[in-house]
C-alpha cells in the first residue's frame, strides 16, 4: 500500500510539474533553497550524540520530536513514516545524487516548521526517502538535517567538549575571527565548499560533509591530475565496490583510486599521512566527519567563513595503512570488493570469512557504521570463501 502512495506521489509530482511547468531543471539548484529561520536572534546549544562518528541530534517538526543525522554535504530528509504522518505538501519530484554519485528520483516536500534548540525554521525543503534507506535504519534517524536548512546561519561542532550551537551571530561565539577561511555555498544544497592544500603543491576543492566519514575522499580526476604533475607519486587504481555506504548504499560497480598523500593542509591545520579513495567519477572531493575528531569546525553560513581549530592534544599524524584489498557490504555479506594489486586478484568479491583470527559475521548496519576491523600491525591473515565455495587463506601486507 505504502509502495502504491509513493509512487503516486511521484506521479502527482510530475503531473504538477507538466501542468504549470515550473522547476524544470535550471531551477533545480535553488529549489531546495527556500524558507529559512524565522527568529530574530538566537543562540541554540543543542545536545547530540555521536554514533561511530556521525553526529545525531534532536528536532521538532511541527511540533512533533524526531531523530536527524547531521549531514552538512547534502539536503535535508524525512522518512516517509513521517512525511505521511505530517501530511505535507509536495513541492516537486527532483533528481538526487550521494557522494558515490548514485542516483535517485525522490519527491520533495516543504516542512511547516523545524525548530532545533528553540530557533525556528519555516517551510524548509526535504526529500522524502523510503522507510528502507539505510542511513535511515542503521542510525535509528526519521531523516537528515542538510545545509540546506543551515545555509543563513552558524553551526559550531565542539566534540571534545560536547558543543553543538546553531546562532544567528558568529560574534556570539569565542572564536578569533584571524583563524577563519573563506569558503563557497554550492549551488544546490548550500553544502561549504573551499579549498584544501595537498602535499604543499597542490589545491582541491572540498565539501565539507558530515554524513561522509573519511578524512578526505577525492575524485577520480583529482588523482589523475595529481599524477600527471607529479605531486603524487602512486596512485591505485581497482573496479568493483566502495568501501563506504552512501546514502542510497552502495549498489554498483565502478572504477575507484586510491593514493597516499604526505600532507593535507585545511587552513594551517596539517594532517600528515592521509590515504584518500576517490568517490569514482564525482566533481566533489569531501573532507568528511571524521575533522571533527581532529579540531572544533564552525561553519558561518551567513558570511561564507569557516573556522577549524585544532584540539591541544590531539595528534594530527594519521594512523592509516594501505592494505592489498578493500572491503565493501554486496549481497549481504562483507566481501573483499577492491582489489589494488593484481597478486591479490582471487580475493575479488570473496565472501570474508575472518581476519586476524576472528570470526566474522556482520550485519549491513554493523558494517556501515564500523567499517571492517583490522589490526594496526604490518600483516593480517583472512580467511574467505573462495569459487570453489571452499575455504581459503591468504595473507595481507600493509604498505
Amino acid at each position: 500500500m505504502r509502495q502504491q502512495l509513493a509512487k503516486g506521489l511521484r506521479i502527482g509530482a510530475c503531473l504538477i510539474l507538466a501542468l504549470i511547468q515550473t522547476r524544470c531543471s535550471e531551477s533545480i539548484t535553488s529549489i531546495y533553497n527556500e524558507g529559512g529561520y524565522v527568529d530574530e536572534a538566537f543562540f541554540a546549544e543543542m545536545p547530540f550524540e555521536s554514533d561511530h562518528g556521525k553526529i545525531i541530534i534532536s528536532a521538532r517538526v511541527n511540533g512533533k520530536s524526531k531523530r536527524f543525522l547531521l549531514a552538512t554535504g547534502t539536503s535535508t530528509a524525512i522518512s516517509e513514516s513521517v512525511f505521511y504522518e505530517l501530511n505535507q505538501r509536495i513541492v516537486a519530484e527532483v533528481p538526487m545524487r550521494d557522494a558515490l554519485n548514485q542516483n535517485e528520483n525522490r519527491v520533495l516536500c516543504s516542512l511547516d516548521n523545524i525548530e532545533m534548540g528553540g530557533a525556528n525554521f519555516r517551510n524548509i525543503p526535504a526529500v522524502v526517502l523510503e522507510d528502507e534507506n539505510p542511513m535511515l535504519t542503521c542510525f535509528q534517524v526519521d531523516g537528515i538535517i542538510g545545509s540546506n536548512v543551515l545555509r543563513n546561519v552558524v553551526l559550531h561542532i565542539d566534540k571534545q567538549h560536547s558543543a553543538l550551537i546553531l546562532t544567528d551571530d558568529i560574534f556570539k561565539l569565542d572564536l578569533k575571527q584571524d583563524q577563519g577561511f573563506d569558503i563557497t555555498l554550492e549551488a544546490k544544497y548550500s553544502a561549504p565548499s573551499f579549498l584544501v592544500q595537498v602535499n604543499g603543491k597542490a589545491q582541491e576543492r572540498v565539501i565539507f560533509d558530515t554524513g561522509l566519514m573519511p578524512l578526505l575522499s577525492t575524485t577520480n580526476d583529482h588523482l589523475e591530475s595529481l599524477r600527471k604533475y607529479g605531486i603524487v607519486t602512486e596512485v591505485e587504481a581497482a573496479f568493483g565496490y566502495h568501501p563506504e555506504i552512501a546514502l542510497f548504499g552502495n549498489t554498483m560497480k565502478r572504477q575507484y583510486q586510491r593514493a597516499r598523500y604526505e600532507t593535507v593542509d585545511v587552513a594551517g591545520m596539517q594532517f600528515k599521512n592521509v590515504v584518500t579513495t576517490s568517490l569514482g567519477d564525482v566533481k566533489e572531493a569531501r573532507l568528511g566527519a571524521a575533522v571533527l575528531d581532529y579540531a572544533a569546525v564552525t561553519v558561518d553560513y551567513k558570511r561564507k567563513r569557516m573556522y577549524c581549530v585544532p584540539y591541544a592534544d590531539v595528534s594530527n599524524q594519521i594512523p592509516q595503512k594501505r592494505w592489498p584489498v578493500s572491503a565493501s557490504f554486496y549481497g549481504g555479506k562483507t566481501r573483499w570488493g577492491l582489489v589494488w594489486q593484481a597478486q591479490y586478484k582471487a580475493l575479488q568479491d570473496q565472501v570474508i570469512v575472518s581476519v586476524d583470527e576472528r570470526k566474522l559475521d556482520l550485519g549491513f548496519c554493523q558494517y556501515a557504521k564500523q567499517g571492517l576491523p583490522i589490526s594496526e600491525a604490518k600483516t593480517t591473515q583472512t580467511t574467505f570463501i573462495n569459487e570453489a565455495g571452499k575455504e581459503a587463506a591468504a595473507t595481507l601486507f600493509a604498505y
